[in-house]
């Protein structure tokens, strides 16, 4: 076995070892929910480049997102100050959100599709793609918006009920769905989001290896993009000019 399955089944081990914790405190707060999977998984791979964070994203047409629970963000971008305490970030800087479901009881997936939905409906600066071939440029556009994913500690017992929520909250965010929903255990799945096609994949083999793959391949793009190639003649190159602008009409003196 090569290093990164060993390494996905260790964390995985870690992770089941927190339900019935998790489980028996229902008071435990989204806090403990991304503390653990921060400690026992992001930083034990995280490279410096890529920054761990929570709050409201935001585009530069002055549209924020709903509260999210883990960001991924570039650390080349800057991140602002809240009135509410938590931070804001620039859709061009973040790669990925996560989402905890609740330890305990029935999840909710239609406010977890909601929350979701309000990155993916986020529009990202007038922006300029460099590519050499059309297979890179699909490849590039791929990374304009960040990706999305649902994550449950604990394993699914009613593959049925998954199914009939997902299709609701589907219809109530009009088709604008997660790119990753992953419950532990083997009694657990991975449901993947394939935009070429605009179907879902279900995968019930090792979820959490289906999930960390997924997650790892969008995280590595982002590596080799910003420090393993710079000279590369693949880019994105954005304007981030109207995030400056002001609402109020300039006042201007000339001599």
């Amino acid at each position: 076995m090569s290093y990164i399955p060993e390494f996905c089944k260790e964390t995985e081990s870690l992770f089941l070892s927190c339900i019935n914790p998790l489980q028996t405190n229902h008071n435990d707060s989204t806090d403990t929910l991304r503390n653990h999977f921060t400690n026992l998984f992001l930083k034990r791979f995280l490279p410096s480049t890529i920054q761990i964070g929570s709050g409201e994203i935001i585009d530069n047409f002055g549209t924020r997102s709903s509260h999210q629970n883990l960001i991924l963000y570039s650390s080349n971008f800057p991140t602002f100050p809240s009135t509410n305490g938590s931070k804001i970030y620039l859709i061009e800087s973040v790669l990925a959100t996560i989402e905890f479901l609740p330890p305990a009881g029935k999840p909710d997936l239609t406010q977890a599709f909601i929350r979701s939905s309000s990155v993916k409906n986020l529009r990202p600066s007038n922006h300029k793609i460099l590519a050499i071939n059309s297979k890179d440029y699909s490849e590039v556009s791929s990374k304009l918006k960040p990706k999305t994913f649902l994550f449950s500690f604990q394993p699914l017992v009613d593959h049925q009920a998954f199914y009939d929520q997902y299709k609701k909250a589907k219809q109530e965010t009009i088709s604008v769905i997660p790119d990753g929903i992953c419950f532990l255990g083997d009694d657990g799945l991975y449901a993947q989001y394939d935009p070429y096609h605009r179907i879902v994949i279900i995968f019930t083999d090792d979820p959490f290896g289906r999930f960390f793959n997924h997650l790892f391949n969008i995280l590595v793009g982002e590596i080799n993009t910003t420090n393993f190639n710079p000279d590369t003649n693949t880019s994105i190159k954005f304007n981030l000019s109207n995030y400056q602008i002001s609402p109020q009409p300039a006042r201007i003196t000339t001599f």
